[in-house]
């Protein structure tokens, strides 16, 4: 599942992804309530999540799913790449902290080692 407030991005990590050997299929959500029912709906093995969203942001997401699934793999996906909040989302018990702007290519690998 990804969830990311920009619709570029989440066209980016599709055409990234869609030959990944492990991904078999993609579901998106652009906030953190369309995010928190399409993860309730679902129960993806993995998801991709934003740290800036509207309203409510994604650690918020990243704690509830903690909250309720802790088997989840969750890979934080930002702009906000500043060490503060790398610490944070890992603490917060996000599994991989990924810069957009310098790792985003490194994402099929990472998948892969799920």
């Amino acid at each position: 599942m990804i969830v990311d407030d920009s619709s570029l991005i989440i066209s980016r990590l599709r055409r990234l992804l869609a030959n990944a050997e492990n991904v078999s299929r993609f579901s998106d959500a652009h906030d953190f309530e369309e995010g928190k029912f399409l993860f309730d709906q679902e129960n993806p093995d993995v998801v991709l999540l934003d740290i800036n969203l509207p309203a409510k942001s994604g650690l918020d997401l990243l704690i509830y799913i903690r909250q309720t699934h802790k088997e989840t793999k969750i890979i934080m996906l930002t702009n906000e790449a500043a060490s503060y909040y790398r610490k944070l989302s890992l603490s917060l018990g996000a599994d991989y902290f990924v810069d957009k702007a310098y790792e985003f290519e490194k994402l099929p690998d990472i998948l892969f080692n799920l």
